[in-house]
C-alpha cells in the first residue's frame, strides 16, 4: 500500500497549486510605446475602480546599474489574481518546483516537501502572499455558502494542515479572465477531468527574514514547505494552479521589499483567520450545550475593508451566525460569538465555515473571489444519563436565598436570589466568592444542565434588597427583575451604572 502511494505521489504535482511570483522576461526590442505605460496597457475588464489588465506588461527600468532593462510582468492591481503556472513548468525554468522528500507520518498520512524557486533575480518582481493551492475531489459541502470541499472523512484526498482555504483556481473557473489567465489551468501532469472541489485548502510560502513583515517571496529565493496529505481511496484526480500577488513597486530598484512595494502587493482578501473555541460548562454536548468562538481576522488593508465574518456548522444549526464586532488592533480585527447544538447533532467532531469578503467583491468578475475562508472543526460530547438526580448547595454565615430558576434552549440554568456578607457560589471544590455591599445584594448565577457551576454575578448593590428575584432565560441571554432602594450600582463588573430610587420605599428594576 506504502508503495502505491509513494508512486501515487508521483501525481503530487497536480495536488499542490504553486503560488507563483511575478515574472521577467527577456529583453524585447523594439518595444511598442504603449505598452510600457500602466495606464493604456489594455484594460481587458474593469470591476468598480479594479482593473484586470492583460497577461503581459512591459516595464523599463531605466535606473538599472547594469542598463536600461525590460521587464514582462503580470500586473497584480487590487483586484487580480494572476496564474503564473507556465513559469514554473515552461519559461524561464523547468524545475521551479521540486519534491524534496516524501515520508509517512506514522498517522496514516504522507509529508511532502515541496520545494518552489522563485524564478527571477530582480527584487522588483518580488512576489507577496504567495501560496499553493491543493485541489481535489469533492464529497462535502457547505450549503448556504454554496461551496463543496474535500472531505478525508469520506475518502477525499484533503491538505491536512492547510493554512486557509479558498475558491481561486477552482475547476469551474477554466478560461476566465484575460487570456483564460485567472481560471483554472491544467497542469502538464494533470489528467483530463478536472478535481471538482470549488474550495480548497493552501500552503504559505514566505522567506524566512526577520524584517519579512508581509508575507513576501524574495526574487531568487528557494523555499519547502511541508504538505501533509491525506491520500484519497481508490482512483484520484489531483489540479493545481498557480496565484500570484504583485503590484509594481514604488520605488526602483527595489532594495527594501518591505518599504518599497505599497500594500497593494499584497492580497486585497484577509491572508488569514484564526478561530479559537471556549467552551461554557461542558461546551457542545449531544443534549445541547454551548461554546464561544473568537474570530481573529487578519487583513493587510485594515478591518474597514473586509466585512462581517459569516459562520456557516451545517450540522449544528441552520443558517448563517454573525459574530458581534469585539476590538481592532495593529494585526488583527476580532468578532466573538456564541454557538449552539441548537440541532442536537450526535456526539462527534463537525465541520464549520469562515467566511470573510473583502468590501471590494461585489464588483469583481464572479471568477474572483476575493473571500478569505476557513474551515474547522468542533468537537459534541456524549453526556451520561445522571441517574437519581443531583443537588447543589452554597451560602454564608447569614440569610441567603435562591427565589427563582429559569433555563435556556441548551438547558443551562439561571438562578437568581440574595445574599449577604461573602458567599462562595461554587457548589465544587473551586472558590467564586462575592461580597455584598449591604445588607442584602442581588445575585444571578449560571449552570449547565448537569449541575457544573460557570459564573456568578451581583445584580443590584448597595440596596438592601428583598426576597422577589425574577429570572427569565432565552437567545442566550438572562433577564433579571426584582425591587431596590437608595442607589444602586446595577452594573456587576468594574464599570459603573447607578440609579437612583424615587422615593424612601422600593422601586423595581
Amino acid at each position: 500500500m506504502l508503495d502505491r502511494r509513494i508512486l501515487s505521489l508521483l501525481l503530487i504535482l497536480l495536488a499542490v497549486s504553486i503560488c507563483g511570483c511575478s515574472g521577467e522576461g527577456n529583453p524585447v526590442v523594439p518595444v511598442d510605446q504603449s505598452e510600457l505605460n500602466p495606464a493604456v496597457a489594455g484594460s481587458d475588464s474593469q470591476a468598480g475602480n479594479h482593473y484586470l489588465w492583460s497577461y503581459h506588461l512591459v516595464y523599463v527600468d531605466p535606473t538599472d546599474p547594469e542598463g536600461v532593462s525590460i521587464e514582462i510582468v503580470p500586473v497584480r492591481q487590487v483586484a487580480g489574481h494572476w496564474n503564473a503556472l507556465s513559469w514554473l513548468e515552461k519559461w524561464p525554468c523547468t524545475d521551479c518546483l521540486k519534491l524534496t522528500n516524501i515520508e509517512p507520518s506514522g498517522n496514516g498520512t504522507i509529508l511532502v516537501d515541496v520545494e518552489i524557486t522563485h524564478p527571477f533575480q530582480s527584487l522588483n518582481l518580488t512576489g507577496f502572499d504567495v501560496r499553493g493551492i491543493a485541489m481535489f475531489d469533492a464529497s462535502a459541502n457547505f450549503p448556504i455558502a454554496g461551496l463543496t470541499y474535500p472531505d478525508r472523512s469520506l475518502g477525499d484526498g484533503a491538505l491536512v494542515n492547510a493554512d486557509g482555504y479558498t475558491t481561486l483556481y477552482n475547476s469551474t473557473t477554466i478560461g476566465s479572465g484575460p487570456d483564460g489567465l485567472q481560471g483554472y489551468i491544467k497542469g502538464k501532469l494533470a489528467t483530463i477531468q478536472a478535481p471538482s472541489a470549488l474550495l480548497n485548502g493552501y500552503k504559505r510560502y514566505v522567506t524566512s527574514d526577520t524584517e519579512n513583515t508581509r508575507n513576501a517571496f524574495y526574487a531568487g529565493d528557494s523555499i519547502t514547505v511541508t504538505h501533509e496529505i491525506d491520500m484519497p481511496d481508490g482512483a484520484f484526480v489531483f489540479g493545481y494552479a498557480v496565484d500570484a500577488n504583485w503590484a509594481p513597486p514604488n520605488v526602483k530598484p527595489v532594495v527594501y521589499p518591505m518599504q518599497d512595494f505599497g500594500s497593494d502587493a499584497n492580497c486585497p482578501e484577509p491572508w488569514q483567520i484564526k478561530v479559537y473555541q471556549t467552551p461554557t460548562g461542558l461546551g457542545l454536548t449531544d443534549i445541547g450545550g454551548e461554546t464561544w468562538l473568537t474570530i481573529d481576522v487578519y487583513d493587510w488593508q485594515g478591518g474597514y475593508t473586509i466585512t462581517t465574518p459569516m459562520v456557516e456548522c451545517p450540522d449544528l444549526f441552520e443558517g448563517i451566525v454573525y459574530p458581534d464586532w469585539e476590538e481592532e488592533t495593529n494585526e488583527y480585527t476580532r468578532y466573538k460569538t456564541p454557538i449552539h447544538n441548537e440541532l442536537l447533532a450526535d456526539a462527534g467532531e463537525y465541520k464549520c465555515l469562515v467566511s470573510v469578503e473583502d468590501s471590494e467583491n461585489a464588483g469583481a468578475p464572479d471568477w474572483l473571489d476575493l473571500t478569505a475562508y476557513r474551515i474547522f472543526t468542533l468537537p459534541v460530547t456524549e453526556v451520561p444519563v445522571v441517574e437519581g438526580g443531583w443537588a447543589l448547595t452554597w451560602g454564608g454565615g447569614d440569610n441567603d436565598s435562591a427565589t427563582d430558576v429559569d433555563f435556556d434552549e441548551s438547558g443551562f440554568m439561571y438562578i437568581a436570589g440574595c445574599f449577604s456578607e461573602t458567599v462562595d457560589f461554587d457548589p465544587g471544590s473551586g472558590v467564586v466568592n462575592l461580597t455584598a455591599l449591604s445588607s442584602r445584594d442581588g445575585y444571578i448565577s449560571k449552570f449547565d444542565p448537569y449541575g457544573n457551576f460557570i459564573w456568578a454575578r451581583p445584580v443590584n448593590r448597595m440596596s438592601g434588597t428583598y426576597d422577589d428575584q425574577s429570572v427569565a432565560a432565552g437567545g442566550g441571554c438572562a433577564y433579571v427583575s426584582g425591587t431596590w432602594r437608595d442607589t444602586v450600582d446595577f452594573d456587576p463588573g468594574p464599570g459603573v451604572d447607578e440609579h437612583t430610587a424615587l422615593g424612601n420605599y422600593t422601586d423595581g428594576y
